[in-house]
């Protein structure tokens, strides 16, 4: 079978060119003339293209919108990643993970990349930014161009639709909502996806409050803050969705200190379903993610658009499901 080195040998090129031409880097200075006698040269010797996962040499960048610190508290990026480095580490591709810092991203980091998965917002100058390191972009959590950019992403709509079904089955009508503001940068703070949806889904019904809703960060400390505020102001909702587990971690602690009971008093709902809900007590009402799966689908759909860099892009949706346990 006639590898690259044959073919860059016959046209008299570096093996790099013949790489690039033949996965059509449209970004590669090189003739015309030569574009095409290298891929009638490789069709006349029978090489046949490799899938990326055969290669141990693929430099794959995981670039973030959160920064380290951020991750931690809310790990909801962290499990999408660890989904993007298990597949990756399957298939001997070098993974370099790249973080907002001080707002900002060095990009000057990434050099020689094969690859970009963006996980996260972000702006449309970061973009640009992005797509001067490669042509190969996927996006996780967002879709900023679905007909330009292949994506992996959850269905949010069919997610509260099943969240605000489940509350009102169980007769809550008093529905709060704890979350957080989404920055892609320091002066935007964008109202997030899950309140706009909840709000929807109230209206709809006639049981929108603002009193009810609260927005802040998506970490423990911000849930447990608004909801010792709720307490101390007597401005508590029957049950309360909060955008992330984490969130509920933190209003629940303030339930508990004000010897509230849950659900009795006060019912909570929480979105990711991460490792601490099953044992918190009582044990988190949550929707399930597939961030493991998230993670992989995205490392899938980089290769293929690394093989096939003109292909149609894809937009990959991964299911939800509702986790019913104690809290709600």
């Amino acid at each position: 079978m006639a590898t690259l080195k044959d073919i860059a040998s016959a046209c008299n090129v570096s093996v790099t060119t013949v790489s690039r031409v033949l996965s059509d880097d449209q970004t590669l200075s090189v003739s015309k003339e030569n574009r095409k006698k290298i891929q009638q040269v490789a069709e006349k010797m029978g090489y046949v293209k490799k899938h990326p996962s055969q290669s141990h040499h693929l430099h794959i960048a995981v670039v973030l919108w959160y920064d380290p610190k951020q991750e931690i508290k809310d790990p909801y990026y962290m499990e999408i990643r660890h989904g993007i480095e298990k597949a990756a580490k399957e298939q001997g591709i070098y993974i370099m993970t790249l973080y907002r810092q001080d707002g900002q991203f060095n990009l000057d980091l990434l050099s020689n990349i094969d690859g970009l998965i963006a996980l996260g917002k972000f702006k449309e100058a970061e973009i640009r930014a992005f797509e001067k390191k490669t042509r190969h972009l996927v996006f996780v959590d967002s879709d900023p161009n679905s007909h330009r950019y292949d994506c992996v992403t959850i269905d949010f709509e069919k997610a509260l639709d099943e969240i605000t079904a489940h509350l009102f089955e169980a007769g809550y009508r008093h529905i709060g909502y704890i979350g957080g503001y989404e920055n892609n940068d320091e002066t935007t703070a964008l109202i997030e996806t899950r309140e706009k949806l909840l709000k929807k889904h109230l209206k709809s019904r006639g049981y929108c409050d603002e009193i009810h809703v609260h927005r802040g960060f998506f970490t423990s400390e911000s849930g447990y803050q608004f909801m010792k505020q709720a307490i101390e102001t007597k401005a508590l909702a029957d049950v309360y969705f909060c955008a992330n587990d984490t969130i509920a971690i933190g209003a629940m602690k303030a339930l508990h200190e004000a010897n509230l009971k849950i659900p009795k008093d006060v019912a909570i709902i929480g979105f990711n379903d991460i490792a601490q809900a099953r044992y918190m007590h009582p044990s988190l009402t949550t929707l399930k993610v597939e961030t493991t799966a998230m993670g992989e689908e995205a490392l899938q759909s980089l290769l293929r658009r690394i093989v096939d860099p003109n292909r149609v892009p894809i937009k990959k949706i991964v299911p939800t499901k509702l986790i019913k346990r104690q809290s709600a």
